[in-house]
């Protein structure tokens, strides 16, 4: 396909660099990337992929702006809060190139759309359950995904096709440390999200692509590749994949004055306003942490989704106790 001069001097920066040429921007500009979570990471992939002259996008999230999203998102501006992201990305994009056609969806990825993955998926969500599943519909469908994630300084990167899948490197745990409850410096964020971007661009144009897990500490300038091999076991790999009924809660020793911390797997936050009221007695609250007894045990509850046990050991009891708290 010829390239007008218009084309030619948008991407003439890149035309020069010796690994994409002329050759390499019309593979770029034929490329389809489905970009799962226009969060940090993916709204950060889908403008670079933008600007790189990518031919199609599809974007799928159902969540909004929040003003908290700003100080990563770049991609948003105060405007839009309380916006679909999905409709702010794609209004903010198209501004950035026109010539991108855009498709949209303000949905979740499940077992029942699964199908909306097409060309090379990067994973910009934080939810383990939507990750395994794009990971067996990939993997099965034989598409290349890109997983990312991030939390604090840390941040992961890892291509996903025809070696190790995600359920051979994670399988079906909980991330130690979240943004919710560790935060995450912004500086992090371009960084992942530009490596995830750069594995997609060099998949399209045929250059070799990193296998290794790349894991990135940006506050001590650390970045370590990482050789990952299959598990004999992994459900996926080994071709007896399954549906497997995950366990709601993940509960873990503490490492503090508290014997037990329990979340919920989906990092689902809890609704203080309507926590309270289920409370027996509410001794101390603040913006970050609710303290109480309910059902005759003293528990700390932090509103982005952990609830501490301070002398609890019944695993059941914590069961029962956060399936009222979560509900």
């Amino acid at each position: 396909m010829a390239f007008s001069c218009t084309l030619t001097m948008r991407y003439e920066r890149q035309l020069f660099f010796k690994f994409i040429g002329k050759e390499g921007q019309e593979k770029i500009r034929e490329g389809i990337v489905t970009i799962v979570g226009v969060g940090s990471l993916g709204s950060i992939s889908a403008e670079l992929l933008a600007r790189a002259g990518i031919g199609k996008l599809i974007l799928i999230d159902d969540d909004t702006v929040e003003l908290h999203n700003l100080q990563r998102q770049s991609l948003y501006d105060e405007n839009d809060i309380g916006k679909k992201k999905v409709i702010a990305a794609k209004d903010h994009l198209s501004k950035i190139n026109r010539e991108v056609e855009i498709e949209i969806h303000d949905s979740k990825i499940d077992e029942n759309n699964a199908e909306l993955l097409n060309g090379i998926v990067i994973d910009g969500t934080d939810n383990m359950k939507v990750r395994y599943v794009m990971n067996r519909y990939c993997k099965s469908n034989k598409i290349p995904l890109i997983y990312g994630a991030i939390a604090s300084s840390f941040g992961m990167v890892y291509f996903i096709n025809e070696g190790p899948c995600l359920e051979c490197i994670l399988p079906h745990t909980v991330p130690s440390i979240t943004c919710e409850a560790d935060g995450v410096i912004n500086t992090i964020s371009y960084i992942t999200a530009s490596l995830q971007a750069n594995q997609a661009l060099k998949y399209i144009v045929g250059d070799k692509v990193e296998d290794s897990l790349i894991s990135v500490n940006v506050w001590e300038n650390d970045l370590k590749k990482i050789k990952v091999k299959s598990r004999i076991d992994c459900p996926v790999c080994s071709g007896k994949d399954e549906n497997i009924e995950l366990e709601k809660f993940i509960i873990r020793p503490c490492k503090n004055k508290a014997a037990f911390s329990l979340r919920e797997r989906q990092q689902q936050k809890i609704d203080i306003e309507k926590v309270r009221k289920l409370m027996d007695t509410v001794s101390v609250e603040t913006k970050v942490a609710l303290i109480g007894n309910i059902d005759q045990e003293e528990i700390i509850i932090h509103p982005h989704g952990e609830i501490l046990f301070k002398k609890c050991r019944d695993k059941e009891k914590m069961r029962m106790i956060a399936s009222k708290l979560f509900a």
